[in-house]
């Protein structure tokens, strides 16, 4: 019997606060909708971080030990970059 009666009283102890918490959360507001920071990247950008790729590309080509087949790929990089 003091079971049942220490459940009741734990329900009933907890439904007010369920039953506040699903009022406080009816009033809430939706949250805003997401806005992007930044707008997308036009096509001009996209071609400057294309060929700063490719100068980083040839710049790390250079540095090492092969540079006879740098200023190919470079080129040809940079066209890709232009299409």
């Amino acid at each position: 019997m003091r079971r049942f009666a220490l459940i009741f009283l734990a329900f009933s102890l907890a439904l007010p606060a369920t039953a506040q918490t699903a009022k406080r959360d009816e009033a809430t507001p939706p949250p805003p909708p997401v806005r992007r920071m930044s707008p997308a990247p036009s096509k001009a950008d996209e071609i400057a971080q294309c060929k700063a790729t490719c100068s980083r590309t040839y710049y790390f080509c250079i540095s090492g030990s092969d540079q006879t087949d740098c200023s190919p790929k470079w080129s040809q990089c940079l066209s890709r970059c232009n299409r």
